[in-house]
């Protein structure tokens, strides 16, 4: 009886929890091996805790809204605080129920603007049946002041609200076949600052539905191979809007690599075409790919990072725009309690259709707009206790753009932070 009731008393608080699904679909014998291994820092009852403290961007930023130079670019000093909370429930070996709470508190000395409380609930309910079949749902909701794309210098609120529905066959190795199906909707606050006015909710504010077929081959004991088909539709909110709406069909191949041993992360390739509904404007159709991997080499650890997609774009005349983005890194463990680090990145984005831009002699012209970003951090870090360090780091962000209201901006940033990654 006792066991039924803490059962029931689990059932009606996390109802609905969610894991993330950064890395994609996770078998059920593989989560359930990774809560216990690694998620499981305290229990009380049936609940398996894992709390975690975040501790970034503490130091000076030299240009809050990332202003062009010649503007007098605003500075201030800023910390980020990030707990976390992962509360899980395992019901011997058929129930996987799932909670993450990650409140996060940007604070920033003078601009009161940017100060801003932020939250994402994440919940989830994972149930094994007959041995081999695999059902799913998943609920987020989250309120987010960040940078969208690469696209935003200014940071915005972002509310997301997502459901996700998933139906699989596993088998006893652990190779994956399934469906899952999943409706986001998205909506922007506007920005109105330093005399300029962008209309996010008109541009951005959507409904997203994606439906996936997912095929995962167990290669190694703990490398997957994957392929995946997809089919998505983008209608826009806003009355006037409806030239946005979307449609796009994708099709990836590649590998997942373990979540813990030298090497881990995803490589993918594959092909994408994005409709705009409106005949008359550009579509894309072309190769996308990402890598997010890492690796350790003796005292050297390496990253590499890489990312092709079309992005949707608040431009006036833009549905969408396409963006390359390449960041390799190394880091160097001198001994056992510092290492010294340098990260680089460079993103291209490339918009399909024309511009219209006020030459010099007053006449009006059309270009295809271009944006090139640079981003070079440096930094160090002290091992504490643990796998847990403090380090500190000096990064420059520059881009430069031929649309004239863009140009050249760059921001210079010093803070401190805490690391896991030792």
């Amino acid at each position: 009886m006792r066991i039924r009731t803490g059962i029931l008393i689990s059932l009606l608080l996390l109802t609905g929890s969610v894991s993330v699904f950064g890395q994609g679909y996770l078998s059920f014998r593989n989560e359930m091996d990774n809560i216990l291994e690694n998620k499981s820092r305290f229990t009380f009852g049936p609940f398996r805790l894992y709390p975690l403290i975040r501790l970034t961007d503490f130091g000076y930023d030299g240009n809050v809204y990332r202003q062009q130079e010649d503007r007098d670019p605003i500075t201030d000093f800023t910390v980020t605080l990030s707990p976390s909370l992962d509360v899980n429930v395992l019901y011997r070996n058929w129930l996987i129920l799932s909670l993450t709470e990650s409140p996060e508190y940007i604070h920033y000395f003078k601009v009161s603007r940017e100060r801003a409380w932020n939250n994402t609930l994440s919940t989830q309910v994972k149930m094994l049946m007959f041995q081999r079949i695999v059902i799913e749902g998943a609920y987020s909701n989250g309120k987010r002041r960040r940078r969208g794309t690469t696209e935003f210098d200014v940071r915005a609120d972002e509310k997301s609200e997502e459901l996700t529905a998933r139906l699989f066959y596993e088998t006893p190795r652990r190779s994956m076949l399934g469906l899952s199906y999943s409706v986001r909707k998205i909506s922007w606050d506007d920005i109105d600052l330093l005399q300029e006015s962008v209309s996010l909710s008109n541009q951005l504010n959507r409904t997203e539905q994606d439906a996936v077929f997912e095929f995962y081959y167990k290669l190694f004991s703990q490398t997957d191979l994957f392929v995946n088909f997809g089919f998505s539709r983008y209608l826009f909110s806003e009355a006037g809007a409806d030239w946005r709406n979307s449609m796009a069909y994708e099709v990836n191949a590649g590998l997942r690599f373990p979540i813990l041993g030298r090497m881990r992360g995803t490589l993918f390739l594959g092909y994408k075409e994005l409709m705009p509904n409106q005949k008359d404007l550009s579509g894309f159709a072309g190769i996308v790919g990402g890598s997010t991997l890492d690796w350790r080499v003796g005292r050297f650890a390496f990253g590499l990072g890489y990312s092709r997609d079309s992005r949707f774009s608040y431009s006036q005349n833009n549905v969408f725009f396409i963006t390359d983005h390449y960041q390799p890194g190394v880091s160097f463990y001198a001994s056992r309690t510092f290492k010294l680090t340098y990260n680089f990145s460079y993103g291209i984005n490339r918009y399909p259709e024309p511009e219209p831009i006020i030459l010099n002699n007053g006449t009006v012209d059309l270009i295809k707009r271009r944006d090139v970003y640079l981003t070079h951090t440096v930094g160090f870090a002290v091992r504490v206790i643990g796998r847990t360090g403090i380090g500190m780091s000096l990064s420059w962000w520059q881009v430069d753009s031929n649309f004239y209201l863009r140009g050249a901006r760059s921001q210079l940033f010093i803070g401190a932070y805490l690391t896991q990654d030792f």
